[in-house]
């Protein structure tokens, strides 16, 4: 059953409103991000308040929520569950194990909105704007046209898989989405130029994501290390080099564990790594699953375009996401367990920049309009 428009619904999503609005507004002007943010918070606010549909959930996401309720009510802080020995303890007893960030945000939320399900989703939807202004900055790295950017971020924002595991379930996963774009930009951005705002940036997204989904910033370094080994010579290539191989080095040292733990599976990998890129099957979704039989058809629609898109990246800095992209494919080819829209759904920001701009320029030519140019990216001594 539905709570109804309750004073705590209202307030969350007033909130979380004039919050997305904010963010979105300085990219998108008054207009448009008034109205991506009213889309995004009315799914949330109608689903919860008057829908009332319950049937999709999934054991995670009620964990996080009962878990962060039980905490709160015993006493324990937000920000006592990262400073106090004792609170921390036992919440990585909780989260069995390292992956404790998402407890944490869940009980933020909650001390926020009050004790409800629904209190992580909207500071999830908050979220996804502030992941669309770090696509925004890649978007700009690469000299994207200035007028596809905007069209480009409203794209995002109402992407089918966004709004599907935004809007209605209380998962990690928009949070791993988020922190793995900006990071993905901080790394991008040191190639350009080495700053400390860059530096300081890769490491706090690298420490949100240790506590979340630990290996991904390993993935994101080795991306760019591979990069560079390809794109730069001398000593950084030597360095970065180097690093990556630490990065592949450690997450070899893993492989003992994962095999225990029966999660990695080394046969198979490329019927893997299409499961990753295809699930589910429109036809085949199970009913827990039903949000997502739009967004698959959608998915198994653009996907050959985003194939596309990925093999006219001509230019030099464009290609690094193409490598990030292929590596996360090739690393979730190893586990069977993984292979979900939930998982693929941390490179959203990524998939919906091949799937427009492929969109865009299938567009352009049926048209008749000029041909549009490949994504760009300026030369790398063009920013020396």
């Amino acid at each position: 059953m539905a709570e109804g428009l309750s004073t705590d619904l209202l307030f969350a999503a007033g909130a979380t409103l004039f919050a997305c609005f904010a963010v979105l507004a300085g990219r998108l002007g008054i207009l448009a991000g008034w109205t991506v943010a009213l889309i995004k918070v009315g799914i949330t606010v109608v689903y919860f308040g008057v829908v009332g549909a319950s049937d999709f959930r999934i054991l995670d996401d009620v964990t996080y929520a009962e878990e962060a309720a039980e905490m709160l009510a015993a006493g324990s802080g937000p920000l006592g569950l990262v400073v106090d020995p004792v609170q921390s303890q036992a919440l990585f007893e909780v989260a069995g194990g390292r992956h404790v960030g998402y407890y944490v945000y869940n009980a933020l939320a909650q001390w926020i909105f009050g004790d409800h399900y629904w209190a992580a989703v909207f500071l999830n939807l908050l979220l996804t704007c502030v992941a669309a202004r770090g696509l925004y900055r890649i978007v700009e790295l690469l000299d994207m046209a200035p007028g596809l950017r905007a069209p480009l971020l409203v794209f995002f924002l109402l992407h089918w898989d966004v709004l599907a595991w935004s809007s209605l379930l209380n998962l990690k996963d928009t949070l791993v989405m988020c922190v793995t774009c900006w990071l993905t930009y901080f790394l991008m951005a040191m190639t350009v130029r080495v700053r400390g705002v860059h530096i300081l940036g890769i490491l706090i997204s690298s420490l949100l994501l240790f506590f979340v989904r630990y290996y991904v910033p390993l993935l994101c370094l080795t991306s760019l290390g591979l990069w560079l080994f390809f794109h730069r010579g001398g000593t950084t290539r030597m360095l970065l080099t180097a690093g990556a191989t630490l990065g592949v080095g450690f997450l070899w040292l893993l492989r003992g564990r994962w095999f225990s733990q029966g999660v990695i599976q080394t046969d198979g990998v490329f019927e893997g790594m299409l499961r990753f890129l295809v699930t589910p099957r429109p036809w085949g979704i199970e009913d827990n699953y039903r949000f997502v039989l739009f967004p698959s058809v959608l998915h198994w629609m653009l996907l050959p375009v985003a194939l596309y898109e990925v093999l006219r990246f001509e230019r030099v800095l464009a290609r690094n996401l193409v490598l990030f992209f292929a590596l996360m494919v090739f690393f979730y080819g190893f586990f069977p367990r993984l292979q979900g829209p939930r998982h693929r759904y941390q490179l959203a920001f990524v998939l919906a920049l091949f799937q427009f701009h492929g969109v865009a320029v299938l567009a352009t030519r049926a048209f008749g309009a000029p041909r549009a140019p490949r994504l760009p990216a300026k030369p790398l001594d063009a920013h020396a």
